[in-house]
């Protein structure tokens, strides 16, 4: 057991690491993340953050509480939890960029 939270740990900052190769120079405005998605996660299960982004529960809790703002790379997942209007968050809101990247599964 005692090993299981740093290889959790290398295995995020890997998959984190990775994102970034994939998606190099990504401009995002991290306050967007505070006004539009942050608000709409206090009506998301916690089992929805969870499941949307694989982050842990009590991580989620507290991006959830607004403690910390998450990666980037998880925005997509959450803003599809949150925003009713998706479609224009992917072809013209400021997640398009990563939004329509090859690592976006939908």
């Amino acid at each position: 057991m005692r090993g299981r939270p740093s290889r959790a740990i290398t295995t995020r900052k890997r998959a984190l690491a990775e994102w970034e190769r994939a998606n190099p120079g990504v401009a995002y405005d991290p306050n967007w993340f505070d006004r539009e998605i942050l608000p709409g996660l206090a009506s998301v299960k916690l089992s929805e953050i969870v499941a949307a982004t694989g982050m842990s529960k009590g991580f989620a809790s507290q991006v959830g509480a607004g403690k910390f703002r998450p990666h980037v790379s998880t925005w997509v997942a959450l803003a599809k939890l949150v925003i009713d209007t998706w479609g224009e968050v992917r072809e013209e809101g400021p997640l398009a960029p990563i939004a329509r990247s090859p690592g976006d599964p939908t």
